[in-house]
């Protein structure tokens, strides 16, 4: 992804508004909820003039998530509310003044604890754009502890500063909660700086400075060209675009010029894989015959609100028996009335939309070379014009356009002056099992390893002032 595009007009631009921000925070709060659980927690023991309090083989279960755009005026800002359930092994003592190596438990201190913590946070997402890159970058700005519910012993709460279980247990989630906020923006730049090959033709895009991210709506626009398996693109260039401000509604807009569509069929074209084998009934005999779009002339795609056409030329050849050189090949400049639609499939259990371009009226408007018993080419073009319509359908459904349904519960097209908008809605519970199965494999993410040696973490665990890091008491 992120070739170079020779003409850096933008000709795809994705607009999602601040409800589709929310539900994709939606879909990603059972993702970051499970990464949470599976957060391999440091051992954690601090010494203060030999009182020692440890915190040992801490896990996460059951996290729960919520998180929310706020109204921040020209930046998207997430505000949420986290419940993160903690468990493990704890000791209090101190070291005796006669026997400085044994460490003696203040009452019933030492043993499995729980703490059930609420707290307030605040993530910031941006996005940047440079030399057609996009950077995503998502930052966990604060968090807050709200409340935390404990069943340590009752010493803890008499000896130690009312404040020091906070202090850590804050220390803890920011160290450990930053990264993983940082890799969800790193995942989403990967998905960013992609492609979309088949055999037939490669997309590649550069993103535009007209990229955008505020607290109404997230607007990424592109610059994206097809081209064919060799790497050649079609000799066009973008022409018209919309407002985007008109598309912020509840859906999400993924809106894409006639230019990029052209490319697409200029690569189809190019591989020969817009042709078919049929015969044309001239003066009562059946004539085999091989018709084909050629890449040149550029078959091009014109869209405006009212209709869609496709101007391109239509080659011929035929077998014609009952003439000397048996063989006429021929060259139609053509103007199709076309539909692009958009109707729902499924192949076995996969369910699709497929997006068909259809012709619904042909005329020939000239004809560009003709070879052979050139005399029959007007009943040749009386034959297009009658199953011309049949023809030409049979080779736009080569054009393989199958959108599977997967998270995309909505997909409807609107046209304008020389852009399609294609308007999507989103299954949010196939978009959570997508999203989970994505941060799932991320190696960012490997899962709890319980193996602790006694030793504090030091590098993960919280500093707390006034309180050393040191070894812990209990070996494990």
């Amino acid at each position: 992804g992120c070739a170079v595009v020779a003409d850096t007009v933008p000709n795809v631009g994705l607009v999602i508004s601040k409800k589709g921000t929310n539900e994709l925070l939606s879909a990603l709060k059972k993702p970051v909820e499970e990464i949470i659980d599976n957060l391999s927690l440091p051992t954690c023991c601090y010494e203060d003039l030999g009182i020692h309090l440890d915190f040992q083989n801490l896990t996460v279960s059951n996290s729960a998530l919520n998180l929310e755009v706020i109204n921040v005026p020209g930046e998207l800002t997430i505000n949420g509310t986290l419940f993160l359930p903690l468990s493990g092994f704890y000791h209090f003592c101190h070291n005796e003044v006669l026997h400085k190596d044994v460490c003696k438990t203040f009452g019933d201190c030492k043993g499995d604890f729980s703490l059930n913590v609420s707290a307030a946070l605040s993530i910031s997402l941006d996005m940047t754009e440079s030399t057609g890159h996009l950077q995503v970058t998502t930052s966990l700005d604060s968090i807050n502890i709200l409340k935390i519910d404990q069943n340590l012993c009752g010493w803890f709460s008499t000896i130690v500063d009312s404040t020091l279980l906070l202090k850590i247990i804050n220390g803890l989630l920011n160290k450990e909660l930053a990264p993983v906020i940082e890799d969800i923006g790193k995942e989403l730049t990967k998905i960013a700086d992609g492609s979309i090959a088949t055999s037939d033709v490669h997309i590649d895009w550069v993103f535009s400075n007209y990229t955008s991210i505020t607290n109404e709506s997230t607007l990424l626009v592109a610059s994206a060209t097809a081209s064919t398996k060799n790497g050649t693109v079609a000799p066009i260039k973008p022409k018209g675009f919309p407002s985007f401000s008109s598309l912020n509604d509840e859906h999400l807009h993924l809106v894409v010029g006639d230019s990029l569509l052209t490319e697409m069929l200029f690569a189809f074209a190019d591989a020969g894989a817009l042709t078919i084998n049929d015969t044309l009934d001239i003066l009562n005999n059946s004539c085999p015959v091989l018709l084909s779009i050629p890449s040149d002339p550029l078959p091009e795609l014109l869209f405006n609100s009212s209709d869609q056409s496709l101007s391109t030329a239509i080659d011929l050849k035929m077998k014609v028996p009952f003439t000397p050189n048996n063989k006429l090949v021929a060259s139609f400049g053509v103007l199709l009335d076309i539909d692009v639609s958009v109707s729902p499939g499924e192949n076995g259990t996969k369910e699709y939309f497929n997006v068909s371009i259809v012709c619904n009226a042909i005329a020939i408007t000239r004809i560009f070379k003709c070879r052979g018993p050139c005399e029959l080419i007007e009943l040749v073009q009386a034959q297009l014009q009658i199953r011309g319509v049949q023809l030409i359908n049979s080779i736009l459904s080569k054009i393989p356009v199958l959108v599977p349904k997967g998270v995309i519960s909505t997909l409807e097209m609107d046209f304008g002056q020389s852009y399609l908008d294609v308007v999507v809605d989103f299954s949010l519970k196939q978009l959570t099992s997508k999203l989970l199965n994505l941060f799932a494999v991320s190696p960012s993410h490997p899962p709890v390893a319980h193996q602790f040696q006694g030793v504090s973490n030091s590098s993960s665990c919280p500093d707390i002032p006034t309180t050393k890091q040191s070894a812990c008491v209990d070996k494990w």
